[in-house]
């Protein structure tokens, strides 16, 4: 009988193999998966989210910043696109969430997150920022931010 084994850690990964013998038996081998984290940097819309009537009827500038870790340990090896993250699908997908208005850039952030890691199967782990330029408080503020992490 095969021993059943929980992993821990998304590096590693389990799988049976078989060995032809005078006793027929499963074992057990590990094997590394090659994380690699894609980083997308600077995504700047003009958006209309905020609480406040001039949010939503001029907008403003956003920058969204996005880290995920993903498992593309084939990519390595095919050199295709189809074996990673597609930066200019995760872009587009990004400008869906930017362009529907909310009230607060902590639930952008969230959308940006959850819409990803639905995107593509092979993304692990996600980090978003959502910065929020020039908001109209009393204070000269460059930016508010929000930043989620999720994964799988």
């Amino acid at each position: 009988n095969p021993t059943s084994l929980k992993i821990e850690r998304p590096h590693l990964r389990m799988g049976p193999f078989f060995i032809q013998g005078t006793y027929s038996y499963v074992a057990y081998c590990f094997y590394l998966i090659i994380m690699i984290t894609i980083n997308i940097v600077g995504l700047t819309f003009h958006a209309f989210h905020g609480v406040h009537a001039t949010e939503r009827e001029k907008g403003g500038k956003y920058v969204v910043q996005i880290e995920m870790l993903a498992d593309v340990d084939a990519c390595c090896q095919t050199d295709d696109l189809a074996d990673t993250v597609d930066y200019a699908a995760v872009s587009k997908r990004v400008e869906q969430v930017m362009n529907l208005p909310q009230n607060l850039i902590e639930k952008v952030t969230a959308d940006i997150a959850n819409a990803l890691l639905n995107l593509d199967s092979r993304i692990v782990e996600i980090k978003v920022t959502v910065e929020k330029h020039y908001p109209p408080l009393h204070q000269n503020i460059e930016f508010t931010s929000t930043t989620i992490t999720q994964s799988r």
